[in-house]
């Protein structure tokens, strides 16, 4: 029996309320592989969202013991730093934090897919463990989930956050209170029932934060260089670059106040994304780019997190313009049956269409896995 394994990232919840984080991907998985008479159980992995790889690398063992037996095949995806976990897993190196032996579990993983997965690091993760990002971190956490799940924040709301981005971003004075008193005002939009679900996982997002530092490129560096891949695996990445923000884009978008104020918000978090420098790219990765996007990615380009350049592991199963969360069916298209909201108006004009692709040529990439004895 196939088993395929949904493992969150940086904002990892799994659902919160009517809320999910793979609602999409899951019902495009679950079409897909019943289309193609494949059956496989599709399990979403409960993780803390920013504690430390270990920690969550042992969460997915416990995930995976719970629904899966020793005979079945066990497929990873993992977004964001979810691909990491899945990598950690399975490393001959991995001594998990309560002392089990993970290498049986191991030897049930086929196949691995990272989508905007920061294998090489990401610098916006040094400027969230500052003392200004960390309540930061938890007002984007915050403000996502609303967006997500409302479909978008009053407009007073996300030009008050464009304040905060730019403050934070230039470091002028006065922006952890302008932080404090935009988070405090967003929980009390909330019903109480709603609020206290959020608080409870934003109070854990604050508290263990050891993910961020593990996130630096020099300690991804160091996480690259004693993880080795094990033999019979098969190792894929989903490649995201976003539009390079301009000037004129935010002068366009006057008219629309809304998507001006949002892509204001996200220019500010691309730009954090953008400090990073460039990596030498592998021979067939920087042709696999060159024939998705018609030139090689710099080492500014990024998708509002992640820079793209770190995204590269493995087998690349697709590279595509879109942001850190549209890859998840998190993109604009409210009228959809369920709808797509957006967590940020990034210019990419990721849709429908595109995700679908995305996911055939993941299916592509999980189907010789899934159908070997």
């Amino acid at each position: 029996m196939n088993q395929i394994f949904l493992i969150p990232g940086f904002f990892g919840f799994t659902n919160l309320g009517d809320l999910h984080y793979f609602g999409h991907v899951e019902r495009v998985l679950t079409r897909m592989l019943r289309e193609q008479g494949q059956q496989a159980g599709i399990h979403v992995v409960p993780t803390r969202p920013t504690a430390g790889l270990p920690e969550r690398a042992h969460a997915l063992y416990r995930c995976i013991a719970e629904h899966s037996d020793a005979g079945d095949a066990v497929h990873l995806i993992g977004h964001s730093t979810g691909g990491l976990d899945a990598r950690l897993l399975v490393s001959p190196s991995l001594t998990l934090p309560d002392g089990s032996d993970a290498s049986a579990m191991a030897q049930r993983v086929r196949s691995i897919l990272c989508l905007t997965t920061p294998h090489h690091g990401t610098p916006s993760a040094a400027f969230l463990t500052g003392v200004q990002g960390k309540p930061l971190l938890k007002l984007l956490s915050l403000s996502t989930l609303l967006t997500l799940r409302q479909g978008r924040l009053p407009l007073q709301v996300v030009l008050r956050l464009g304040e905060v981005m730019f403050r934070l971003r230039e470091r002028t004075t006065g922006s952890k209170e302008l932080v404090e008193e935009l988070y405090a005002s967003l929980l009390g939009r909330l019903d109480p029932e709603r609020r206290a679900s959020l608080e409870a996982f934003l109070i854990e997002v604050s508290q263990d934060q050891t993910l961020l530092t593990q996130l630096s490129p020099d300690a991804m560096a160091l996480f690259n260089a004693t993880t080795p891949e094990p033999e019979g695996v098969a190792i894929g990445s989903i490649v995201a670059r976003a539009r390079r923000p301009k000037l004129r884009d935010l002068a366009k978008s006057i008219p629309r106040p809304y998507r001006a104020a949002s892509q204001a918000v996200f220019r500010s978090v691309y730009t954090l994304a953008s400090r990073g420098g460039p990596r030498d790219l592998r021979p067939q990765a920087a042709k696999d780019l060159i024939h998705a996007w018609g030139e090689l990615p710099t080492a500014k380009d990024n998708d509002g997190i992640v820079p793209t350049q770190s995204q590269l592991w493995g087998q690349t199963v697709r590279a595509v313009h879109a942001d850190h969360l549209d890859v998840l069916g998190h993109f604009s298209q409210p009228k959809a049956e369920p709808p797509h909201h957006d967590w940020l108006i990034s210019g990419s004009d990721f849709d429908q269409d595109r995700f679908q692709a995305l996911w055939a040529d993941a299916m592509s990439f999980l189907r010789p896995q899934l159908q070997a004895p």
